[in-house]
């Protein structure tokens, strides 16, 4: 019984520890020069609320990433800040669009067996993978 006390500080430590397995990314998208919504809604010119309706919707868009880190998240190995405004923009533009509507932001972790590892031995790299999706809508 004795030592199975002893090795409850380091368990505790090392549970810790494996909490901060992963990566980090910020997404922003300042410089979009048109209407972003999570809904079909967007507001029009006059300030009224507008439904994009389904013919309305031309091209379905998707962005993804992938950004990479150790050191439980310390050291990230590739830029953690991903501004898409000019993605958005040159969707828009390909498309003669002028709303991103139904966006949604997805992220996804390394599978367990990744994770587990990348807790454990900090050095091995652990990731996260960040998609948005959405429709781009050209509505008069």
């Amino acid at each position: 019984m004795k030592h199975s006390l002893k090795l409850v500080p380091f368990v505790g430590v090392l549970m810790w520890l494996c909490g901060c397995a992963g990566s980090h990314c910020r997404i922003t998208a300042n410089s979009v020069q048109a209407p972003v919504s999570c809904t079909a809604c967007v507001f029009d010119a006059t300030g009224k609320i507008r439904e994009a309706k389904p013919e309305e919707l031309v091209q379905h868009i998707k962005l993804s990433r992938t950004n990479w880190s150790m050191f439980w998240r310390g050291v990230p190995l590739n830029q953690t800040d991903w501004d898409i405004s000019q993605d958005i923009n040159d969707k828009l533009k390909a498309n003669s669009g002028n709303a991103l509507v139904n966006v949604k932001v997805n992220a996804n972790g390394a599978d367990l067996l990744d994770w587990y590892f990348a807790a454990i031995l900090p050095i091995i790299p652990s990731y996260v993978h960040v998609s948005i999706e959405g429709d781009v809508a050209r509505m008069p």
